[in-house]
């Protein structure tokens, strides 16, 4: 049974979803990407600020994500993903679920997030959990690769998704 729970990015825990992010990020978009994973600070993925999620199986970590602010009531989703032998299982979606929901309670409205074009799975997955494409932002602002999604957040917009899977152990 894999279990979401809400730990830092310094917990020796998340290493695997950060060095397999950093993986990942180096393979697809080789060094475009150096230094995103410095960009925010431990800080901005605790509360009250934001919140890091991993799903657990085991003692192993398959899969998670977080949650930092931006400005005002809106924050953005960093961090995804999921070992490559754990994915087309729903982890992702649960994992975005989840933040939905800790978004909610930290008081923000609106979700930003940033994947690249050559990632299909994860397009899919915020395309199908409602997010819509907005201009790239940040540090990406003009890099002809970067995909921006933002989702305006309601408790009632959360639907069946954050009920269902949005269980997460502190």
């Amino acid at each position: 049974m894999t279990r979401i729970r809400i730990a830092r990015p310094d917990d020796p825990a998340a290493r695997p979803l950060l060095d397999g992010l950093a993986d990942e990020y180096a393979k697809t978009y080789g060094e475009k990407t150096d230094g995103e994973l410095a960009v925010r600070e431990v800080v901005d993925f605790v509360r009250p600020r934001g919140v890091f999620l991993l799903a657990v199986s085991g003692a192993t970590t398959v899969a998670g994500g977080g949650l930092a602010p931006l400005v005002g009531d809106a924050a953005e989703v960093k961090r995804m993903w999921t070992s490559p032998l754990h994915r087309r299982r729903g982890l992702a979606r649960r994992v975005l679920a989840a933040l939905e929901r800790e978004a909610l309670h930290l008081g923000y409205r609106t979700l930003h997030l940033q994947t690249g074009a050559l990632s299909d799975p994860a397009i899919a997955l915020y395309r199908a959990s409602g997010y819509e494409r907005i201009a790239p932002f940040g540090r990406y602002r003009d890099e002809p690769l970067a995909v921006a999604f933002e989702k305006r957040l309601t408790a009632g917009a959360l639907g069946a998704d954050a009920a269902l899977f949005a269980q997460v152990e502190s």
